[in-house]
C-alpha cells in the first residue's frame, strides 16, 4: 500500500493481505505488531526500508511458524506466495484433523495466562501506557525536533542531532522557526496527497517536522491575519556557496 502511494500505475491486491497476515501473527507471538511503539508518521520511513519484521525471539518458536511468518512477509509482492498456495503451508496443513486437539491447547494457554494474575495485568497497563504515549504526549512528539529546545545549542550539538536524526530517516528538523532539510539521496514516501492531510490544520507539534508544516502555519497565518505571508528558502550545496530564494505565497 506504501509503494502504490508513489507507484501510480501499481495497484494493491490480496497480496496485502497476505502481509497482514503475517503481521497479524507476529502480534499473536509477541503480544504485539512490529513497530508498534513507534509514530505512525515514522514507520511509513521505516517500513519499506528495513528488512521483513520477525518474530522478537525466533527460537522460541517453531521452524514452521517462523518459515510461514518469512513466506508472509516477503517484500516483493511477485514473490509473496498468494493465499492458496499459503494453505499448503506445512504449518497449516499440520492443523487438518486436530481442530479438538487445538481447542483444548489453546484452552489451557488461556487458563495459564489467566493464573498470572497481577503479572497480566501488568503487563496490560504497560501496554496501555506505551500504546498512549502518542496521545498523551501529542504536544511534544519529541524534544528533538525542535532543537531549541535543547539546553546547548552550538554548532557541534546541532550537527550531532542533525546525524542522529537522519540515521532514522528523519530528514526534517526544526531550530525555532527556521526548518532544516537534509537530502536523502532516496525516494521518501511523505509527499503523497494523502500524507499532506495529516498537517492541515494542526498544531505543529503534533507530527514529525515536514515542509507540509511549514506550508500549513503560513497559509493559516495569511487566513488569520488577512496578510501576506512570505517563506524563504535557503538551499545549501557546499560550504562555498549558497543562493537564497524568496516567494510571496500571495503570489
Amino acid at each position: 500500500v506504501i509503494a502504490c502511494e508513489q507507484q501510480y500505475d501499481y495497484s494493491y491486491d490480496a497480496r496485502c493481505d497476505v502481509w497482514s497476515l503475517g503481521i497479524t501473527a507476529i502480534e499473536l507471538g509477541d503480544g504485539d505488531p512490529p513497530l508498534f511503539d513507534m509514530h505512525p508518521v515514522k514507520t511509513l520511513f521505516k517500513i519499506p526500508r528495513n528488512p521483513p519484521p520477525t518474530l522478537f525471539q525466533p527460537g522460541n518458536w517453531s521452524r514452521g511458524f517462523n518459515h510461514f511468518i518469512s513466506q508472509c512477509l516477503i517484500k516483493d509482492f511477485e514473490k509473496r506466495p498468494s493465499v492458496t498456495h499459503l494453505l499448503e503451508h506445512p504449518f497449516i496443513r499440520q492443523a487438518h484433523g486436530k481442530d479438538m486437539a487445538l481447542q483444548k491447547q489453546l484452552s489451557y494457554l488461556i487458563q495459564a495466562q489467566q493464573q498470572l494474575g497481577a503479572v497480566a495485568k501488568i503487563r496490560h497497563e504497560q501496554m496501555h501506557i506505551r500504546r498512549q504515549y502518542h496521545i498523551d504526549a501529542s504536544d511534544k512528539y519529541s524534544p528533538d525536533d525542535d532543537l531549541v529546545n535543547l539546553e546547548i545549542l552550538d554548532e557541534d550539538t546541532i550537527i550531532y542531532q542533525l546525524k542522529k536524526r537522519y540515521g532514522d530517516l528523519q530528514i526534517y528538523t526544526y531550530v525555532g522557526d527556521i526548518l532544516i532539510a537534509l537530502n536523502p539521496f532516496q525516494n521518501l514516501c511523505i509527499y503523497s496527497p494523502q500524507f499532506s492531510k495529516l498537517y492541515h490544520g494542526v498544531k505543529r507539534s503534533s507530527n514529525p517536522p515536514h515542509i507540509f508544516a511549514t506550508a500549513d502555519a503560513a497559509y493559516q497565518g495569511m487566513i488569520t491575519f488577512n496578510k501576506d505571508q512570505s517563506l524563504a528558502v535557503v538551499s545549501v550545496e557546499k560550504p562555498s556557496s549558497c543562493s537564497i530564494l524568496g516567494k510571496s505565497l500571495s503570489d
